[in-house]
């Protein structure tokens, strides 16, 4: 569990949406003593005066976008360093925003990058939420998504999270989540809550032809979840952060995942991207995108796994 955060990527579209990632991100940087880098990717801009099914790039446009983002960025981070003790640099970058991105975090050595979910950027373009679920498909550090308030980013403002939730579904895949979200946990004094879905399986019920729930085999798989739960919240506590355990009986996973934020109050969802339980059920399709889109006020912290053959098999039945 040695996740250490010292370089944090912040996309920025050039949108007041995208701002809104900067103060969690200059918090955990903060506390962290981590650099921030701002990043812009900017995508080739095409003229207006083109024919049909003939998009023409424009070199000078572009040169005039780069240059007035640029000296936004610049700006921007002039701004940071007098609000906030933090090291900041500024880049622009070009192409596909999601692979541009993800080449950046690869050579400047990133270990987290911090976005909102949400924004527009230049020319009415919207590729904040398309390029967060992208870039969780793609990078291998943790990708921490943030949904955009009603308020302003206020660059003074704290951003502290209180309570992460971490949904496991038994698997040593799933488990890679832990370390960032511990990580995180740690930064900002968080307690953390250990939660594992169970699915009731349905029974033909003697002598009618009906269904119900297989009780029996429920409790069964809430004793198995909670002897599991139970051990790696031992292990968490050694490290000196507040673990609880929860386990929850539910058809519709990223509903129970969602209820269990809401009702706890929690402040941070972190979870693998594909973690996968029972029957080979991967989050990433079937939980994971229906969390990250439902989850309007919670930060979520989407960790992509190392794959192992090993890692697939979930140590307790979902």
């Amino acid at each position: 569990m040695g996740a250490v955060f010292r370089t944090i990527v912040v996309p920025l579209d050039g949108s007041a949406f995208s701002l809104q990632a900067l103060p969690t991100a200059l918090g955990l940087a903060g506390r962290a003593r981590a650099a921030v880098h701002l990043v812009h990717v900017q995508e080739p801009p095409v003229s207006s005066m083109t024919l049909p099914g003939e998009p023409v790039l424009d070199p000078q446009l572009a040169m005039t976008l780069s240059a007035e983002m640029d000296r936004s960025l610049r700006e921007l981070a002039d701004r940071i360093r007098k609000r906030r003790e933090v090291e900041v640099s500024t880049t622009i970058r070009y192409g596909r925003v999601a692979e541009a991105i993800a080449r950046y975090a690869g050579e400047a050595g990133a270990d987290l990058i911090v976005m909102t979910t949400h924004g527009r950027g230049g020319l009415s373009r919207f590729w904040l939420g398309s390029v967060a679920d992208e870039l969780s498909r793609i990078v291998d550090i943790p990708l921490l998504a943030v949904h955009p308030a009603r308020r302003g980013p206020g660059l003074a403002r704290q951003q502290r999270f209180r309570h992460v939730l971490a949904p496991l579904d038994g698997s040593d895949l799933a488990e890679q989540a832990l370390a960032p979200a511990m990580a995180t946990a740690r930064l900002a004094k968080a307690r953390v809550t250990l939660l594992r879905v169970v699915t009731p399986h349905m029974a033909i019920a003697r002598p009618a032809p009906v269904t119900k729930v297989d009780r029996a085999d429920l409790a069964r798989q809430r004793r198995e979840a909670e002897d599991y739960l139970r051990g790696v919240a031992e292990r968490l506590r050694q490290e000196g952060v507040p673990v609880a355990a929860r386990v929850v009986a539910s058809g519709d996973p990223a509903r129970a995942i969602l209820n269990s934020a809401r009702a706890g109050r929690a402040d941070l969802i972190a979870m693998a991207t594909h973690a996968r339980g029972r029957l080979g059920r991967f989050l990433r399709g079937s939980v994971c995108d229906k969390v990250l889109r439902g989850a309007s006020r919670t930060a979520v912290l989407l960790i992509r796994p190392h794959v192992a053959e090993s890692d697939s098999t979930p140590r307790a039945r979902s």
